[in-house]
């Protein structure tokens, strides 16, 4: 009996909540490093997107603060509109789209994939390399690109080897 109420008391008055964790990330991992045209240097890390201002040589971590729903990424790409794309690694695999002094523009997290692999952006179309929820799934999704340079998801393909 003496236990049950040792127990309860330390559950009841600890310090540790499981809702103040959202997940472990570091930024000391970066993945993708892109150079944009206004002087800074991004990069995809598994803890969010660290920019660096090469005029100033400081770095700023951009994570859910700023907008984003998930930190590990995996590749970024910046388009000619200045909108950064960033492409989630494994288990979720959506992809965002970043503008620097807004901050996130457009979530795209509805397609059930488990990572992007890789980005590719054009003029008029993006191409994103992807696994899919199943072991053996790959595919690429094709997203047009609107007159905001904003993606609008179009098309996928799979079974390539078939």
């Amino acid at each position: 009996m003496l236990t049950y109420i040792y127990f309860s008391f330390t559950i009841a008055f600890s310090q540790f909540s499981l809702n103040e964790w959202g997940s472990i990330t570091s930024l000391l991992t970066p993945n993708k490093v892109e150079i944009s045209d206004d002087a800074y240097i991004y990069s995809a890390t598994s803890g969010g997107l660290l920019q660096f201002d090469m005029q100033t040589k400081m770095f700023y971590a951009i994570n859910m603060e700023e907008g984003l729903v998930y930190l590990d990424l995996i590749d970024l790409k910046i388009d000619s509109y200045g909108n950064i794309w960033l492409a989630g690694s494994y288990p979720n695999g959506l992809l965002q789209v970043y503008r620097p002094n807004v901050g996130i523009v457009k979530i795209i997290d509805h397609l059930e994939i488990s990572e992007i692999k890789f980005l590719e952006i054009g003029s008029y179309k993006a191409y994103v390399a992807y696994s899919g929820l199943k072991s053996n799934e790959i595919g690429i999704l094709e997203f047009e690109i609107d007159e905001n340079g904003l993606p609008l998801y179009k098309d996928y393909f799979v079974n390539f080897l078939s």
